[in-house]
């Protein structure tokens, strides 16, 4: 990845996420409550690596804590 890009394709976006492009689309498109942040340019739709990374720090969540007797 060249670090000096503002802006990265589809291909380059799907691998910095570990998922298909496939799957890249269906977050752009097909998430409601929560899309993946992209930018259109033309026809083109770039993404941002900073938003990318915030999209990712917003969208974790943590497994959940054993209870009292140890269970999950």
């Amino acid at each position: 990845m060249e670090s000096g890009k503002l802006l990265i394709g589809s291909r380059e976006a799907a691998r910095m996420l570990s998922i298909s492009e496939r799957t890249l689309w269906r977050l752009v498109f097909e998430t409601a409550d929560r899309p993946l942040p992209h930018i259109r340019v033309g026809r083109r739709v770039l993404f941002s690596k900073t938003d990318l990374e915030e999209w990712i720090r917003a969208n974790r969540t943590v497994g959940r804590e054993h209870d009292e007797e140890g269970r999950e």
